[in-house]
């Protein structure tokens, strides 16, 4: 639901950077027949509908997507804006087959299970004006329908009513013109060659269409200055038509009628296409100057519209901002050896993005920087510390994996490395480390094995939800405390790595001691509960690190056997980490 919502948010961001750009070309183009202003709003209409679209090098739309991830971030119940833990990077198991990562655009939380967060109630704030928008469109279309059951035929699709004031074309898939019975027969004419030209150029189906975008877009105010104008646009524009090729008498014969007609009443319509609906001062202005525009400026103004499709119907394609490489340094793509361990390679290394986890939706700290960044930095050392292992590296992108910490200041490249039998459970690993200046050096460089790599980095994820849990229990104490720390979406997504790599974290980080404050509760917290009936009652510790301390001479104690065997079953690791290491 709110992914919809924010989807909704992305496309209606999109089509509100262009609504200004509309009203200054319709500006530009005042000399240009009126249909190409109608034409314009089209390109807004499809910014509107449709969720995706092209890439292009010569787009100038802004990145949309970034700026509703950000109102996303900003929509978060806690103050100071804390953001959540940042995209998780899981090296898939070899030779298992990932599942494909999920095509959908990241939800943005809501914070808590069982409870709604703002962007829950915000989506539901969103359907209630989307019904109040249709039910205004329906009980209007049907308070007209009453009005002209009684229409007497005269001729074709002309009908005479009796309870009408002004005219209209009424209907979408059989249009009526309906003419108030009291209309002369000039001022029909008039009014009939009007109504004709709207069923021709389909407006009957256009201007309601326009108004389902709007009730979609309701909270977006250029969204509802654009309908306004695109409303007297296609008015502007069958007036045009009618009087083309008509002389100044009969010019202003239609503007008689026109101005007879008008509807006295300003507010918005949504259904059906009234004669003298909109802006009838302008309109009339229009007729009685009205001068056929040049050929040039009609093929111009064409130009135009096709040129704003391009350039604002397009996204841009975003480049990895890598840092300059010298030609001649450019990293050497190694080809995987056609030998049967080669062939051998975890199918997840090579599928697209194969990184991406499912389970897994976030907001980063800051700016994201993107993964190529990172190992076009490290590639020249690593290929370095390779080449002394007696390893090749593979520089593709689908063979590098980039992990970092929550504040982005250590970065982890790994690289999957090859050697002369093929692909052989080596990887090549190069940490970053952020300075003062916000640049990265590298580090440390080290060879691990699949089970080594994928440990480290369950272990940085876990840590990076515990870090998320912690701020937004330092930003609202009121709210994240006890369990509702489990309410929490860093823990739903701490869950995805297991209890084993959690409980490791856990044990770490009171091994290490100190943990008495807000940091030693969350520890605490997650650990009762994923120890269940092997953890003790919380209610006789005063701090995370006495329960942690409590808890292990239990354990430890012959009472505690089955806590230990519990353990052994569902932890080994973090088991392994309290009785065996000792660490």
């Amino acid at each position: 639901m709110t992914g919809v919502v924010w989807r909704v948010v992305t496309m209606s961001i999109a089509a509100g950077i262009l609504v200004p750009v509309v009203m200054l070309l319709r500006l530009a183009l005042r000399r240009a027949p009126r249909w190409t202003h109608v034409l314009l709003w089209g390109i807004v209409a499809v910014r509107l509908i449709l969720p995706v679209s092209l890439g292009s090098r010569v787009s100038l739309m802004p990145d949309t997507d970034r700026i509703a991830q950000r109102i996303a971030a900003a929509s978060e119940p806690v103050s100071g804006s804390v953001p959540d833990v940042p995209p998780a990077v899981l090296i898939p198991d070899p030779p298992a087959a990932a599942e494909p990562p999920s095509s959908e655009p990241a939800e943005p939380d809501a914070g808590g299970r069982g409870s709604f967060g703002v962007t829950e109630i915000l989506s539901f704030v969103w359907l209630g004006g989307c019904a109040l928008m249709l039910s205004y469109m329906i009980f209007g279309t049907l308070r007209v329908y009453r009005r002209i059951r009684g229409a007497v035929r005269l001729h074709d699709n002309v009908y005479v009513c009796a309870g009408i004031d002004s005219p209209f074309v009424f209907g979408v898939f059989r249009p009526r013109i309906c003419l108030p019975e009291s209309m002369t027969e000039r001022d029909a004419r008039c009014v009939a060659a009007h109504e004709a030209a709207h069923i021709r150029r389909g407006d009957h189906v256009w201007k309601p269409l326009g108004f389902l975008l709007l009730a979609a877009h309701w909270f977006n105010p250029l969204v509802w200055l654009g309908y306004v104008f695109f409303c007297r646009d296609i008015e502007a524009a069958c007036d045009e038509r009618v009087v083309r090729g008509r002389d100044a008498a009969a010019r202003a014969d239609y503007s008689e009628a026109l101005l007879a007609y008008s509807v006295k009443r300003p507010r918005l319509t949504a259904y059906p296409l009234a004669f003298g609906e909109t802006g009838v001062k302008a309109r009339i202005r229009a007729v009685l100057r009205y001068r056929k525009p040049a050929a040039w400026i009609a093929a111009l103004s064409l130009l135009v519209c096709a040129a704003a499709s391009v350039f604002f119907l397009t996204d841009p394609i975003r480049d990895a901002a890598v840092p300059p490489v010298p030609e001649d340094d450019a990293p050497s793509f190694v080809a995987v050896p056609e030998t049967e361990a080669g062939t051998d390679l975890p199918k997840a290394w090579t599928d697209p993005a194969p990184y991406a986890d499912p389970a897994v939706e976030a907001i980063s700290v800051q700016d994201e920087l993107p993964d190529e960044y990172f190992y076009v930095l490290a590639w020249h050392d690593a290929a370095a510390f390779a080449a002394s292992e007696d390893i090749a590296i593979l520089c593709s992108a689908p063979f590098v994996n980039v992990l970092h910490d929550y504040d982005w200041s250590t970065v982890w490249v790994n690289y999957l490395g090859v050697t002369d039998g093929g692909w052989d459970d080596h990887f090549i690993t190069v940490t970053l480390e952020r300075g003062g200046g916000e640049e990265y050096a590298v580090g440390d460089m080290s060879v691990g094995r699949h089970s080594e790599i994928q440990a480290r980095n369950r272990r940085v994820l876990v840590r990076n939800c515990f870090v998320s849990i912690e701020e937004h229990m330092i930003a609202d104490p009121a709210r994240y405390h006890g369990d509702a720390i489990l309410e929490l979406s860093a823990y739903r997504r701490m869950l995805a790595y297991g209890a084993d790599a959690i409980l490791t974290c856990v044990f770490r980080e009171f091994s290490s001691g100190g943990q008495t404050e807000v940091s030693g509760e969350a520890l605490m917290r997650v650990m009762a509960d994923q120890l269940g009936e092997a953890a003790l009652p919380l209610r006789e510790a005063e701090s995370g690190q006495e329960y942690f301390a409590r808890w292990l001479a239990y354990a430890s104690s012959d009472d505690g056997r089955p806590a230990r065997e519990w353990l052994d079953a569902n932890a080994p690791t973090a088991a392994r980490l309290l009785f065996t290491d000792g660490e």
